[in-house]
């Protein structure tokens, strides 16, 4: 089972959402945002291409979360969060 299978974007975005949304509002909403326009993508990619940038879109701000603050490096931070969660 890879990465992707198991992480759906509605899966993620809800994982995602518990970890945002009450502490840190706006970012949950920009992350909102950009899960919208990655799936306004989704015609011109194929399914596997439009499932990917969709669950990236929603879980790319996912390091800004307390629970997965490390580094103080969003980016590793969040990438290490999702492998250590999700697997990889």
């Amino acid at each position: 089972m890879t990465l992707l299978s198991r992480c759906r974007p509605t899966a993620t975005q809800q994982g995602h959402e518990s970890l945002l949304a009450d502490s840190l509002p706006q970012r949950w909403a920009h992350s909102q945002r950009v899960y919208f326009q990655a799936l306004s993508l989704a015609p011109a990619l194929g399914e596997g291409d439009a499932e990917l940038l969709a669950a990236a879109a929603i879980a790319h701000d996912v390091g800004y979360a307390q629970a997965a603050m490390d580094t103080g490096q969003h980016m590793i931070d969040g990438a290490r969060y999702l492998r250590d969660v999700v697997g990889p």
